[in-house]
């Protein structure tokens, strides 16, 4: 669908957010973990972004939640690095 649509500038962006996660799932029982996966420094960005909008979002409606007897706390990250080193380098 991606080479089919061809999408540029901001599109192209919000389409590769997308295409860079792999899930989301219960990995404990109050907390959730976004995997996905950066091949440039900028998708790392994005998915962090992308978790810290998710806590806020779950940050917001945790007393619903916990009436409804969903504990869910937090959300962390799992992001497997392609071809970058997501550290600073100095010499």
């Amino acid at each position: 669908m991606y080479y089919t649509l061809r999408p540029e500038d901001a599109s192209k962006e919000e389409f590769e957010k997308h295409l860079s996660i792999d899930g989301i799932g219960k990995i404990a029982a109050h907390k959730l973990q976004l995997k996905g996966v950066a091949k440039t420094p900028r998708g790392v960005e994005v998915l962090e972004e992308m978790r810290s909008r998710i806590q806020s979002q779950i940050d917001s409606v945790k007393a619903i939640f916990a009436i409804n007897g969903i504990m869910l706390d937090s959300i962390e990250t799992r992001i497997d690095i392609k071809g970058l080193i997501n550290k600073p380098i100095a010499f």
